[in-house]
């Protein structure tokens, strides 16, 4: 890593997918002391990007962040599309990425070293997924439909 996290003052975020108008509001007021973690308390910077679930911009967004605001981490785009092109920022800039809801197989098969995903890839989960609701339906399914991005 670029340096001993535990001895910033500040610890510096990073969303893609949290416009202006929903920043959380705990870390917008006058008496926010910070988030408490393990005991200790740290104060809270966030910044923002705009991936407009458009890869190359997300990874223009992502550069841009790590280098000129300097967020020590990520949490990443909404889209897998997205989430793979900024993989290569994080490799680059040695910066972790928190991934919480890109789900295309495609996001982990290259192992990267710096993302981190808090939900399973759709490939191990979608089929008992359909499992239980073709099973639960009555009168019995003959048919389903998926809608969701080409990734």
């Amino acid at each position: 890593m670029r340096e001993d996290h535990h001895a910033k003052e500040e610890r510096k975020l990073f969303s893609t997918h949290v416009s202006r108008r929903q920043r959380p509001g705990a870390c917008q007021r006058d008496d926010f002391d910070g988030v408490e973690v393990g005991g200790e308390r740290f104060m809270v910077e966030m910044f923002y990007g705009d991936d407009q679930s458009n890869p190359a911009t997300g990874a223009d967004a992502a550069e841009r962040l790590i280098v000129q605001n300097e967020v020590d981490f990520l949490l990443g785009p909404y889209t897998s599309g997205s989430t793979i092109a900024v993989q290569p920022i994080c490799q680059k800039y040695q910066v972790p990425m928190i991934s919480g809801s890109a789900e295309s197989p495609n996001v982990w098969l290259a192992k990267p070293e710096f993302n981190f995903g808090i939900i399973p890839s759709v490939d191990t989960t979608s089929g008992q997924s359909l499992g239980v609701l073709v099973a639960l339906s009555n009168p019995k399914a003959k048919t389903i439909a998926v809608i969701g991005v080409n990734e």
